[in-house]
């Protein structure tokens, strides 16, 4: 790359990180990489508990254990002294599946921890929270915690699979409401939570932090255009198929049945050309 290029570059990482915010995914994954304190501060006062000691911390973690099964990447794996899993997801929107992704995720934390042979009283406790960027249940309360529950006798499952979801928008002046107006926050010396703002200042103001996330952002761009390149791949193989039916359909006597089965689109699809 050019030296003019790589400086542009440079300035336009350095601009974008003024305005990053912890709970923006990809200042996430540099604020809390092997940060064990952070992430046990950030989980004992989500959780309102003190008897947190983790001994394991990973951003980006991927877990895929079952050939041909989508994977999973959680944004913040960490383990404690019990054996418990956590998995903390910064969610910057609301999507229509987000409950199913939930459940895909508790289930994967199950999934990296019984292995063959193993009894099912082996599971260890597992915590999936998403945290959210507004109050996804507009009830204001700072934690929604989602348990399986007996619809006849009102009794919890006690099966220790636990999904809170986050209202990073709750204020307050406790330690969970300095925390989640730290998330939201770009600036380090505004934040109230000291791991926290320790961290986001070394990050923004350090040397060494400002080039290790401009080495991110600059991956995350590479990243983002190899994927546009595959859809744009994957765009292309599906427009021949489109064209190939077009002619089966056009010029030969064959049914919709047989042209789905040689183009690989379904009858409905078909239809839609003609």
């Amino acid at each position: 790359m050019p030296v003019k290029d790589r400086k542009e570059k440079q300035i336009e990482n350095l601009e974008k990180l003024k305005l990053l915010r912890p709970i923006d995914d990809e200042f996430a994954r540099c604020l809390y990489q092997g940060n064990l304190a952070l992430a046990q501060e950030t989980l004992r006062i989500i959780l309102q508990r003190k008897d947190i000691r983790l001994v394991e911390v990973q951003t980006q973690r991927e877990i895929h254990r079952l050939m041909g099964a989508r994977s999973v990447t959680l944004d913040v794996y960490a383990k404690d002294d019990r054996g418990r899993l956590y998995d903390l997801e910064f969610q910057r929107s609301g999507s229509s599946s987000l409950f199913q992704r939930a459940r895909y995720y508790s289930s994967m934390l199950d999934l990296e921890s019984l292995n063959a042979g193993d009894n099912y009283d082996s599971l260890p406790e597992t915590y999936v929270i998403f945290l959210m960027e507004h109050d996804l249940f507009h009830q204001n309360e700072p934690v929604y915690p989602v348990e399986r529950v007996n619809l006849k006798t009102g009794t919890l499952m006690q099966d220790q699979a636990h999904i809170l979801f986050v209202n990073t928008d709750f204020r307050d002046h406790s330690p969970f409401g300095k925390l989640m107006q730290d998330l939201k926050c770009a600036d380090a010396a505004q934040m109230r939570t000291p791991l926290l703002s320790k961290a986001a200042h070394f990050f923004k103001e350090h040397k060494k932090g400002r080039s290790m996330m401009s080495a991110i952002l600059d991956d995350l761009r590479k990243q983002e255009r190899e994927e546009g390149r595959l859809e744009g791949r994957e765009e292309g193989r599906e427009e021949e198929k489109r064209s190939m039916a077009k002619s089966l359909i056009r010029d030969t006597n064959l049914t919709y049945e047989e042209v789905s089965r040689i183009s690989g689109l379904s009858v409905e699809e078909l239809l839609l050309l003609v």
